[in-house]
């Protein structure tokens, strides 16, 4: 496992640009595997029960860059997105175990906090706002993942070999029933560049060494 070096991003309208929008207007595409659910209302996904995966089952993404925003009520609210994995049927531990898990937990003693890579690689200072709406930006290209959270990059991890380095779906995690975590304004925009540093370029996003 590699880490590579944080560099300290100044972000703006990130993703925005040529994104395309997979909820809530595309329900219709989203497959439900394992327990629980994700109730609809006012454009807002709630996650129910579980555990379970929410996917994304229309295609499958390499280069790409997902926004989410996310509102967790209390600290020990669990759930995540997942990028990377292979079609999980009906079992979610399918991402859990084969693609990435860029978690959302609020409770910053918790070894995998927000920001997080799941069992993988932590977070640097992610500074998840609790009890209001947070907004992730999470670039895929490559063997590469960068995680930006309320606009500040917070972790980046080069892909294991074997372990989506070579794309797959995404999806959101209802984690159990006490995790009423929710999710709006959902937003894939599929990158030409197969590094890091370039789709950071193709999205104008700028930096600073």
């Amino acid at each position: 496992m590699k880490r590579l070096a944080l560099l300290p991003f100044l972000l703006s309208s990130l993703c925005a640009k040529e994104a395309y929008n997979v909820l809530p207007e595309a329900t219709s595409d989203w497959k439900m595997a394992g327990p629980g659910s994700f109730e609809q209302k006012n454009g807002v996904s709630t996650a129910t029960g579980g555990m379970g995966l929410w996917w994304y089952g229309k295609k499958e993404f390499t280069n790409a860059c997902f926004t989410v925003e996310f509102l967790a009520p209390e600290d020990s609210d669990n759930s995540g997105i997942f990028v990377r994995f292979p079609n999980p049927g009906n079992d979610p531990w399918v991402a859990v175990k084969k693609g990435y898990e860029i978690q959302i937990c609020g409770n910053e003693s918790h070894k995998n906090k927000t920001g997080a890579i799941y069992d993988i690689q932590p977070a640097i200072d992610p500074g998840m706002k609790v009890g209001e709406w947070n907004t992730y930006n999470i670039i895929t290209a490559g063997d590469q993942i960068a995680i930006i959270l309320n606009g500040k990059l917070i972790n980046v991890y080069e892909c294991q070999d074997g372990r989506g380095d070579v794309g797959g779906y995404f999806g959101l995690q209802n984690h159990d029933d006490g995790s009423p975590v929710q999710f709006r304004k959902v937003k894939v925009r599929e990158l030409a560049s197969g590094s890091l540093l370039a789709a950071m370029g193709e999205l104008g996003i700028p930096r600073s060494a």
